[in-house]
């Protein structure tokens, strides 16, 4: 086919030019075994040995991860060291998430969560758990039940004045807001959890915070504040070999070359953003990239070449089975079938998209209902405390101006009593005489 005769050439081109990409995780991963070897006894140091390693496998090799995770498991539960069961069951439940099961990763965090309430030691742990609770309610788009979550585990994180928990947590809250396409609300919040990873040294999480700044930059079209992010967050993942991260970024890079008009460095960037995604095994960040090559295909009108990548990015989007890339997949479809005249294919295309859109606009519908609901209920609770707080004032007041009345009435009673007496005893006084 004529796409592979240019593209192939580009990732082996790509591919010796910069070997080192894949080499950050490697390290930690190969660090996270030895540090399991040394941990021959079946104690809590292997416990989280066990747990730090599921983490380190969760991007490469689930199965490993879920094995790892779940000898973690047993072993605490084994040993009762609670700290180290926890830590596996949200390990679990992260892991779930990331395979599109929203509510199984629920069962495992919400059986966390009940280990850390009944252990006052395990606070920050706590604030963990509440916060994957909020990212598994996200993408379930229960977006009121992820900003309660977000916001119970703020108020932990506040207490302890852990800056790494506050970063993760308005940055999530900012991705909802993002979700809702309130940019504004989003930039606040991602620029607030920035500031908490500088405050805690944290440039692995800085850089994602930046990503998800620069995606907000680009919606707005502000390339200047765009690229200042993005190059701040490209030498902070180089430094620190943050792989996944770096991917993001150059996907991000591909969209910025792409409005302002430079589609040879948009194919660039976006063939470097693949490369690592196809590296990690990131199947959504990899279907999300042919999606981008199509559409730069379809720029240099290129269209068989757009209809190949749209079909591998389609291909991939049904084995993870995320409507919004199967959505984004039949509209790439559509445009390149469209390029090509061939109107009835693009029409089906787009009749596919909008099931898909009509799907996620539903499921959304549903959710404003409920957090219109949620703050209407609000509102209503607000207004009654308000009205109880008045009703009190008066009847405070009432009872006040009562016993005025009442000391008043006394202190005539006693007055005309005594007036009475008074005059009784005159009376007396002059039948006697």
């Amino acid at each position: 086919m004529k796409t592979g005769i240019w593209f192939l050439p580009f990732w082996a081109f790509f591919l010796c030019c910069f070997p080192a990409l894949s080499q950050g995780k490697d390290e930690k991963l190969e660090a996270a075994i030895k540090k399991l070897e040394l941990q021959k006894n079946p104690d809590s140091n292997r416990v989280l040995a066990l747990n730090e390693l599921a983490r380190e496998y969760r991007r490469t090799d689930v199965g490993q991860a879920f094995k790892n995770a779940r000898e973690a498991l047993k072993l605490a539960r084994e040993i009762s060291f609670s700290r180290g069961e926890a830590m596996a069951l949200t390990t679990l439940g992260v892991m779930l998430k990331d395979q599109g099961n929203p509510d199984s990763a629920l069962v495992y965090h919400f059986d966390a969560l009940k280990i850390c309430e009944e252990n006052p030691g395990l606070k920050k742990l706590r604030a963990r758990v509440l916060n994957n609770i909020g990212v598994s309610y996200k993408d379930k788009l229960d977006f009121a039940s992820a900003v309660k979550y977000y916001s119970s585990a703020i108020k932990i994180n506040e207490e302890l004045k852990d800056n790494e928990g506050l970063g993760m947590c308005y940055n999530n809250i900012g991705i909802i807001y993002k979700r809702q396409g309130e940019n504004e609300k989003a930039l606040e919040n991602f620029k607030k959890a920035g500031e908490f990873h500088l405050k805690n040294n944290d440039p692995l999480s800085r850089s994602k915070v930046l990503n998800n700044m620069a995606s907000i930059y680009l919606r707005l079209n502000q390339f200047k504040e765009a690229f200042e992010v993005l190059a701040e967050g490209e030498q902070l993942m180089k430094k620190n070999k943050d792989n996944g991260s770096l991917a993001i970024l150059y996907g991000h890079y591909t969209v910025a070359m792409r409005k302002t008009g430079n589609l040879e460095k948009a194919e660039e960037y976006c063939i470097l953003s693949g490369k690592i995604f196809k590296e990690l095994n990131d199947l959504d960040g990899l279907a999300a990239n042919y999606f981008d090559l199509a559409e730069i295909q379809i720029l240099k009108k290129k269209y068989n070449d757009a209809l190949y990548f749209a079909e591998q990015g389609l291909d991939i989007s049904k084995k993870i089975g995320k409507v919004e890339t199967l959505m984004e997949g039949h509209l790439v479809l559509s445009q390149a079938y469209e390029g090509l005249s061939d109107y009835k294919k693009a029409l089906d295309h787009h009749k596919k998209m909008m099931l898909f859109k009509d799907s996620i606009r539903k499921t959304e519908d549903v959710e404003t209902a409920r957090l219109f609901q949620a703050r209407f209920e609000s509102d209503r609770r607000e207004w009654e405390l308000g009205r109880l707080k008045e009703q009190e004032e008066v009847i405070k007041k009432t009872r006040a101006r009562n016993r005025i009345i009442i000391y008043s009435l006394s202190g005539l009673c006693v007055l005309l009593a005594g007036s009475l007496l008074v005059l009784l005893k005159k009376r007396k006084k002059t039948t006697g005489q």
